[in-house]
């Protein structure tokens, strides 16, 4: 996952900071982009992973939606040391097949100092993901 797979829609990621005591509220930087949505395979979970590489963040993860036509929309979020990603899923316009769906996604968080790190991944108002991860070069 070092670079984010070419070929998916890439959408503007919104960076919200507050009570940023302990990150660089001015250097963070999140991207992310989704893949194509899917009707979901039976029995198919929720996942986000994370892995660090060269002082950054990756995340990779797959969200259940309503439908397959969805876009998503991510939002990270600070509070002291602790990092909060929250991703949700806004129905595109129009057709979209009758199953449930489900979208794969990558994003990479930069500008974090070296040094311990809790991540939450939140898929609308569900937790997947809450790790303590070390950041150094």
């Amino acid at each position: 996952m070092q670079r984010l797979v070419g070929g998916l829609a890439v959408c503007v990621a919104v960076l919200i900071l507050s009570g940023c005591a302990d990150l660089d509220r001015g250097s963070l930087q999140l991207r992310f982009a989704q893949g194509s949505g899917i009707c979901r395979p039976a029995g198919q979970a929720e996942t986000a992973a994370v892995s660090v590489r060269d002082g950054a963040l990756w995340i990779s993860g797959r969200i259940a939606t309503d439908t397959p036509a969805q876009h998503l929309v991510p939002v990270l979020v600070t509070h002291g040391a602790d990092l909060i990603l929250r991703i949700t899923a806004v129905p595109k316009p129009g057709a979209s097949p009758l199953c449930l769906g489900m979208v794969d996604y990558e994003a990479s968080i930069t500008g974090l100092r070296d040094g311990a790190v809790r991540l939450r991944v939140e898929h609308a108002d569900r937790r997947i993901l809450d790790v303590t991860v070390t950041v150094g070069r």
